[in-house]
């Protein structure tokens, strides 16, 4: 590193700038060249953060992954490996049970997938066998947020089996409400905004 290359952050550092914790260091996006895996790992451990530093610390976290935008590009960025893309998929899974079941941030859990997704497209189907593989698990663990949520992101998945997956979840289903039916169905064709 010559001495105008910004310091890359430790994922400690990372972690507390964007929890927003007191006399932490702030730190672009881009300066963190281990996005992904320190991602993953913020996603895995989401629950204990979330006991640790309380709700608002997480949402300003998710806020700040979300809004930077630079997550969603790394993710599908051929410099990422496949190993770290689907550890980070899979830790994505973790965030649903450990945050999103739990607390109730709409802004973040309903668009999740939509935002993730929308880089992947065609171009790695390995990896959206992997997305595919969470969204079953978050469409059927729920609660009823995590489940719309999946169904958001299965209306945007390309190449899945979301029909054989949504038609076992609405078989399931007993008293669903008829808006949330549509919705299972709109999905299912992959007609989702």
């Amino acid at each position: 590193m010559t001495s105008d290359e910004p310091r890359r952050p430790t994922y400690e550092e990372w972690r507390a700038d964007y929890l927003g914790l007191p006399g932490a260091e702030e730190f672009e996006s881009w300066q963190c060249n281990r996005l992904v895996p320190f991602a993953a790992r913020f996603f895995g451990e989401s629950g204990a953060l979330l006991e640790a530093h309380g709700e608002a610390a997480i949402e300003r976290a998710l806020a700040t992954l979300c809004r930077d935008v630079q997550i969603q590009f790394d993710l599908w960025d051929d410099g990422t490996t496949i190993e770290e893309r689907h550890a980070c998929i899979r830790a994505m899974g973790d965030l649903f049970e450990q945050v999103f079941a739990v607390v109730d941030l709409p802004e973040r859990c309903f668009m999740w997938w939509h935002l993730m997704i929308t880089y992947a497209a065609e171009g790695h189907p390995e990896s959206c066998r992997c997305v595919e593989e969470v969204l079953e698990r978050i469409l059927f663990a729920g609660p009823m947020n995590c489940s719309l949520s999946a169904l958001h992101g299965f209306g945007h998945l390309p190449n899945c089996r979301r029909e054989e997956i949504i038609d076992r979840w609405l078989s399931a289903q007993e008293g669903l409400d008829p808006e949330t039916r549509k919705y299972a169905e709109a999905a299912r064709e992959g007609n989702v905004l």
